[in-house]
């Protein structure tokens, strides 16, 4: 059981739909994926986005596809990424989240935007496990899920 079900049970609230807010930020691409390489806590971050990014930038780069870090501008930038670190408020990077093609990141907030949204979302896992933090929402057949062990 996730722990919204949990809560829900435990408050006698319902699980209701999301209402974010969605504000235009423009961008000289139109295809794109996500990324959130932070959170809330350190030891849910996966350590090795920038060697996810060295791997995967070749193909995407073929494909016409761009990559754009989420994230506050204190969080490292990672090279390949086209850096939106700090430059968007909450509104805005929900609304990339909803246009991209994929999102990748930590357990955080924008993962759980990208599975409500139903967008493919990677999400490698650490101090969190996915049978109790994964997005309630999130589409199984359009989500991999890695659990470090």
């Amino acid at each position: 059981m996730k722990l919204i079900e949990l809560y829900s049970l435990a408050t006698g609230l319902r699980i209701g739909k999301q209402h974010l807010l969605e504000t235009f930020c423009a961008l000289p691409f139109t295809r794109y994926i996500t990324l959130h390489a932070s959170s809330g806590m350190s030891s849910k971050n996966f350590p090795y986005f920038l060697e996810v990014v060295l791997l995967i930038k070749p193909y995407l780069t073929a494909a016409g596809i761009e990559i754009i870090q989420l994230g506050e501008e204190k969080d490292p930038a990672i090279p390949g990424c086209h850096s939106m670190l700090g430059k968007t408020s909450i509104h805005q990077a929900n609304y990339l989240i909803g246009r991209a093609i994929l999102h990748l990141g930590n357990d955080s907030m924008f993962g759980h935007r990208a599975g409500y949204l139903e967008i493919p979302l990677v999400q490698p896992w650490g101090s969190t496990a996915p049978q109790n933090h994964a997005s309630h929402e999130a589409d199984p057949a359009k989500t991999i899920h890695l659990v470090s062990h």
